[in-house]
């Protein structure tokens, strides 16, 4: 997908500020389909705006590792004037329209998804409006979610970081000096720099100020063996929604625990393909492989072993631990394969039953298809593999074509909260998962 912007340059005579002046730009910005500068003035709808770049030069440089490798907080990511205040700092390293508080731009959100990245934009009416000294009459019109390669983000924000600094070096600022210097430390983080740069950004923190983290996380980021921080398990950590402060102790624990149970890559084997904007479809996809090898009809509560789902699936029997004494925190379970020759999962305990064989069915996601890399850790992070487990655990537990065929015709006899009540029970799930699956029904089909 081909998100870069197009940029040329504009004379503003009237502008104060030297390097804004020089660095003044019609900009027109194609996401997807949609577009970041549709606008609307006084006069006419047009698909570009007028701002200086290096303001947005600068924004981009200083948060590059989080735009590219953090997830969102929350499903769906955070938007400004809907977000908690907790959310702000989030924001403010994601969302373009709070790169320079003295220009209106567009409400443009970008994080990871894990494989890939989420773009969402949302038009003004919905979302705050400049003071009352600016153009107020200026309004952004196109609503849209997508999701991008991360390569193709990269590429388009580096164009414009490059568009900025290129018209930029001629004019003797202390500002360019330090942009071109960031820039250029950024471009030159590979090998290990580059895999510390990562771990950072998927912490939200800036690998350029690694001065102001906690002295204990970066005790454990710089101490880490080259390869460990881009590894699956720890990348699954990373991502997780636990305090940055919390994540050396979870991840001493849990590779204690994978140590101790010699916990190693499991055999590969494949899942449908899907694309990846639709990690729902493969887990659906295993979920369907699950259930008819069981047997078990679409109508049917899924009570097989797990053991012998294993054993049928792939030749070994799913060893599950129940009583070792896992971190508190929101990683939820621990996958992997014991000496590399059976499926072996342990769940935090103290969990109800229907939650525990939600969580359960994810870990089993993740040692059966996603551990071929090493363990891997159940979270609540909204990224690829994380929602392709919740897909395929919610699939296997009540199918949606089960739900609705035993739903509707409670609801019209006896209203939705006894139907949700009955189907919940019948299937042995909580009611939330009842009404996620059917809204996939009404979103998905």
């Amino acid at each position: 997908m081909n998100l870069t912007p197009d940029t040329t340059w504009q004379h503003e005579p009237g502008v104060p500020d030297p390097l804004e002046r020089l660095t003044w730009a019609r900009l027109k910005w194609k996401i997807g389909q949609h577009s970041a500068t549709r606008v609307r003035d006084s006069v006419a709808e047009r698909n570009d705006i007028f701002v200086p770049l290096f303001p947005i030069a600068r924004w981009i440089v200083a948060h590059w590792w989080s735009l590219l490798y953090e997830v969102a907080p929350t499903s769906p990511a955070p938007m400004l004037g809907d977000a908690p205040a907790a959310f702000r700092p989030w924001l403010e390293r994601h969302c373009l329209r709070l790169a320079d508080s003295s220009l209106l731009l567009p409400d443009l959100t970008l994080c990871s998804a894990g494989r890939d990245m989420t773009l969402r934009l949302r038009r003004d009416g919905s979302s705050p409006l400049p003071p009352a000294d600016r153009p107020a009459q200026l309004r952004y019109l196109d609503d849209a979610e997508i999701r991008a390669g991360r390569d193709d983000v990269a590429l388009a924000l580096g164009a414009l970081v490059d568009a900025a600094l290129n018209q930029a070096r001629s004019l003797a600022d202390d500002r360019v000096t330090a942009l071109a210097a960031d820039w250029d430390a950024t471009r030159a983080a590979t090998g290990t720099t580059g895999e510390f740069c990562r771990a950072a950004g998927r912490l939200g923190l800036d690998p350029l100020s690694s001065q102001d983290w906690p002295n204990d996380v970066l005790a454990w980021v710089e101490g880490a063996p080259a390869g460990t921080l881009d590894s699956a398990f720890a990348v699954d950590l990373l991502e997780s929604t636990d305090d940055v402060a919390d994540k050396p102790r979870l991840d001493r624990a849990l590779r204690k625990m994978s140590l101790d149970h010699r916990l190693k890559a499991g055999p590969s084997r494949d899942a449908p393909p899907a694309a990846p904007d639709r990690p729902w479809q493969v887990g659906y996809g295993l979920a369907e492989e699950v259930r008819s090898g069981c047997r078990v009809a679409a109508s049917d509560r899924f009570s097989a072993d797990l053991a012998d789902v294993t054993d049928r699936l792939c030749g070994a029997a799913l060893r599950q631990e129940s009583n070792l004494d896992f971190p508190d925190g929101q990683v939820l379970a621990l996958a992997g394969w014991q000496d590399g020759q059976r499926p072996w999962l342990a769940l935090r305990r103290g969990r109800r039953e229907d939650s525990a064989r939600f969580t359960m069915l994810r870990a089993l996601y993740f040692g059966m298809w996603a551990a071929v890399g090493g363990p891997r850790l159940v979270t609540d992070a909204q990224t690829w593999d994380q929602q392709v487990s919740r897909a395929f655990a919610a699939e296997v537990l009540a199918p949606r074509a089960g739900v609705v065929e035993r739903f509707e015709p409670l609801r019209k006899r006896c209203g939705v909260d006894e139907a949700l009540a009955d189907v919940a029970d019948h299937y042995g799930v909580s009611r939330l998962l009842v009404e996620h699956q059917l809204a996939n029904v009404r979103q998905r089909g």
